[in-house]
């Protein structure tokens, strides 16, 4: 069996029990936020979840604004809810260009082998207007840069299960060679919130939204 195989079989072992992303943290109460303000303001009807696990926010966006969800991931969990099975390295994905006001992405984009193409078919199933909403791990974070300096590696054991890695400019690369506009970081958490004067690339967490054009 090839290497690939064996790490997305890894994946697949971990994500059938745990989830995919990160969608009960601060992090997907964020997205939960953004998105209901959207649906709020009449600009979304419609939301598709990359990597949706038990599928927790969409679920409340649907229980709370009866709007359109769907979620995709490489398996599917037992809590799941109107999820399709898909590789997310498999592209093009089985669905129609222009399909949906808003992508979802928590958590994913480091288990992928081809990050921008995923970034390239979420800005293909969007609807002009449409947003994306999307976080990742940070793989420089200030605090890792800091103790790298005094020979020590931070999150080693944690960083082994990642395929693709990320820092704010890469990030920020991928979305505009996409075709995204209207790019923004935001802060998760008490921490980042608080610290204003530091840039955002210097937090654990990379969270961002587009628009397509």
């Amino acid at each position: 069996m090839k290497s690939k195989e064996n790490v997305k079989k890894m994946y697949k072992e971990i994500y059938r029990e745990r989830g995919t992303g990160t969608q009960t943290d601060k992090s997907g109460q964020k997205i939960f936020e953004i998105a209901s303000n959207l649906i709020e303001s009449g600009k979304c009807k419609s939301v598709i979840d990359f990597g949706c696990g038990s599928c927790s926010v969409i679920r409340r966006l649907h229980k709370k604004y009866n709007v359109e969800v769907k979620g995709f991931d490489i398996v599917k969990h037992k809590d799941a809810f109107n999820t399709t099975i898909h590789d997310l390295d498999e592209i093009p994905y089985p669905i129609k260009n222009k399909s949906y006001d808003m992508v979802l992405s928590i958590g994913v984009l480091h288990a992928l082998y081809f990050p921008q193409g995923f970034i390239k078919e979420c800005y293909r199933i969007l609807k002009p207007e449409g947003t994306l909403l999307l976080n990742v791990v940070n793989s420089v974070p200030f605090k890792s840069r800091i103790k790298y300096l005094f020979g020590k590696l931070d999150n080693l054991f944690y960083y082994t299960f990642h395929i693709s890695f990320f820092d704010k400019n890469r990030l920020e690369n991928y979305l505009h060679e996409a075709g995204f506009k209207d790019i923004k970081f935001h802060r998760v958490g008490n921490f980042s919130s608080k610290m204003k004067f530091l840039p955002s690339s210097w937090f654990s967490l990379l969270f961002v939204t587009a628009k397509k054009k």
